[in-house]
């Protein structure tokens, strides 16, 4: 496994996505408490990988539970295990054991397009989620433009629009960037899959694009991972240009939303349950 890994020429762009874990868990805090006082609720953090996104919860009191199907070794560091209100739990998201109703809030932070049952999965985080909860997702855009020359996970052209079998043609039998034994292989949700499938369970939906972007352009890290996309941040920023860039930024129905923009960033919020 270890010989796939320094074979695959992404590997470097994918230890930068987990060095700026922190920052990505700062802007995930910064938009969750636009909607929900975190100090007075409990959290799931599903799907959390090395932990940046919950230590950034972590470092502002919050009541936070950690569950990634991988083991979860990070919540060794004595600095974490010290925290009351922490728990690490090693489990599937389709499939978890928590409670009905234990959670106000869930984190769905780049993880969606990796669950191998998204439905039951999100049936599963309706149970768990209190009424009126909140659900933090975080997704790529299977036609966004940007998307299709460069695929987020592979830095491949077309990828991004293909199904999971195929992405794991091409990166495992192919390319052989990964053991055969790897099954969550990305498959990237289009605009209309998102949000029906979120409709369908009566969740009401707001993108939080905007203000993303706004919370982006003065801290690149907590968004873009690739050195040239952190570069063109700077050089937009600098240049006064990212004003410009916000406005043309929507979350809404329209086709910018639909078919430019790069990652959907929402809060979803849980129905009323009888």
């Amino acid at each position: 496994m270890e010989e796939l890994m320094i074979k695959n020429p992404n590997h470097m762009l994918w230890q930068r996505y987990a060095d700026y874990g922190e920052k990505r868990g700062d802007l995930v805090v910064d938009q969750i408490s636009r909607f929900i006082n975190i100090s007075k609720c409990r959290i799931l953090d599903l799907g959390c990988g090395k932990g940046g996104i919950s230590t950034a919860f972590i470092r502002e009191g919050a009541d936070i539970v950690s569950a990634d199907i991988s083991p979860l070794t990070w919540c060794n560091d004595k600095n974490i295990r010290k925290k009351n209100h922490h728990g690490c739990v090693q489990t599937r998201a389709e499939a978890s054991s928590f409670k009905a109703d234990s959670f106000d809030v869930v984190l769905l932070n780049d993880v969606l397009e990796h669950l191998l049952y998204p439905e039951a999965a999100l049936a599963n985080i309706t149970l768990i989620l209190r009424p009126r909860g909140k659900l933090w997702i975080s997704t790529p855009n299977r036609w966004s433009l940007a998307n299709l020359m460069c695929d987020p996970h592979y830095s491949l052209p077309v990828l991004a629009a293909l199904p999971r079998h195929m992405v794991k043609k091409v990166v495992v039998n192919w390319l052989k960037w990964h053991s055969a034994e790897k099954k969550d292989h990305p498959e990237l949700w289009s605009f209309d899959r998102l949000v029906n499938t979120l409709y369908r369970s009566n969740y009401s939906i707001t993108f939080v694009n905007k203000n993303v972007a706004r919370y982006a352009f003065e801290n690149p890290e907590s968004v873009w991972s690739r050195r040239f996309h952190l570069t063109l941040a700077h050089m937009v920023t600098h240049g006064s240009l990212n004003r410009i860039v916000i406005e043309c930024i929507r979350d809404d129905h329209h086709w910018l939303n639909r078919w430019i923009q790069p990652t959907w960033y929402l809060i979803a919020t849980a129905p009323e349950k009888q």
